[in-house]
């Protein structure tokens, strides 16, 4: 034994291997300072016109090169956690109900359990979900005694949420689109205001155009369209109608070079066989080029959940890729597009489009 220090003993073993220790941690350190002493510096790339380097002396005064005075483009709205959240409120619960134009006049000046209390009394929705549906815990219910409170606590907490999100956005609902023909599903035309800067801000700022589609409901819904089996060629850059006569079994144009929707997608979108100028989409299509003459500005976000966001991937693909009516351009430059728990209705060539739209820039989305 090798004593270290009165009272102390140290083994040699146990010397050895503290020293070992001790040898390699320096070395590694050592390694990493050399690395990083002799690795190259890389200077970030700047764009535009740089001014030429200069040396010292009375000559060495040279004005920078004058920068182009490009026009900038409205900026968009970050996609930060907070308006991501609203908008999945918006799709997953606001949309289960009929959102009239009057839905989010609010008084403001009563509390918000008294304000979430009476909307939540006026939430209605034409369409029933059936009993085992996830939805159906969102109907309203009254207490036994025949109080009207509120004995839903999805319904009371859904009303909540409607009063934050009147107080964020002061959201107007421009068009509540519902046709109640046979499949075609419901949306919504928004305009939101950001709260933040006050009414001044308000009237300064173009406002935010959001078009939100609704989910699965019915039981027509999950048994019909959800499970809808074929692939239906849909509109492009060269046609406006989907080629309804070309509708084949999925795996038959899976891989075809046209982009493909499901027929049950493309029904609840564009509307029955028939009725291209009466269902949701010419109705969304012709309130857009309405609402983007008034606010040139304005940013297009596009939502939806469950089967509402393949509905939202849908209308955005129809907004910036495909042809109007008459032949005119795509109706939109470009459109964020948040879908939350959308089912996989598209082929690979639609699915190419999307992502080609998306690294030009044309459309925003979530990763």
């Amino acid at each position: 034994m090798l004593a270290s220090s009165p009272g102390v003993t140290i083994s040699t073993a146990s010397s050895f291997f503290w020293h070992w220790r001790f040898n390699i941690s320096i070395s590694i350190t050592l390694m990493i300072f050399i690395a990083y002493m002799v690795t190259p510096r890389v200077t970030p790339h700047v764009s535009g016109p740089v001014a030429p380097k200069t040396t010292s002396g009375p000559l060495s005064s040279v004005d920078p090169l004058p920068t182009p005075e490009l026009p900038l483009p409205t900026p968009r709205p970050k996609l930060s956690r907070e308006f991501v959240r609203d908008m999945a409120l918006l799709a997953e619960h606001l949309m289960m109900h009929d959102l009239f134009p009057g839905t989010f006049e609010i008084n403001s000046k009563s509390p918000p359990d008294v304000r979430a209390a009476k909307l939540a009394l006026s939430l209605t929705c034409r369409e029933v979900p059936p009993r085992w549906a996830p939805d159906k815990y969102g109907d309203l219910e009254m207490r036994p005694d025949g109080n009207p409170g509120i004995a839903c606590e999805v319904r009371r907490r859904r009303a909540l949420g409607a009063v934050g999100f009147q107080e964020r956005w002061r959201p107007v609902v421009v068009e509540w689109i519902d046709s109640g023909h046979g499949l075609e599903k419901q949306c919504a035309v928004l305009l939101l205001w950001p709260s933040a800067g006050g009414e001044e801000n308000r009237l300064k700022s173009p406002p935010l155009i959001v078009v939100a589609f609704r989910g699965s409901k019915t039981h027509q819904d999950y048994f019909v369209t959800d499970i809808s089996p074929r692939f239906i060629p849909v509109c492009g850059p060269h046609s406006y109608d989907a080629d309804w006569g070309s509708a084949m079994l999925m795996p038959r144009l899976a891989d075809n070079e046209k982009p493909c929707a499901s027929k049950g997608a493309w029904r609840a979108y564009a509307g029955e066989q028939g009725r291209e100028t009466l269902g949701p989409r010419a109705r969304v299509r012709r309130q857009l080029a309405r609402l983007m003459k008034e606010y040139p500005n304005s940013e297009v976000i596009l939502t939806g959940h469950s089967l509402g966001g393949a509905l939202c991937t849908l209308c955005a693909y129809d907004l910036l890729h495909s042809v109007g009516e008459n032949g005119e351009p795509p109706l939109c430059e470009r459109a964020t597009l948040l879908p939350f728990a959308a089912p996989r209705m598209f082929n690979r060539a639609f699915q190419r489009a999307m992502q080609a739209m998306q690294a030009s820039g044309k459309l925003r989305g979530m990763r």
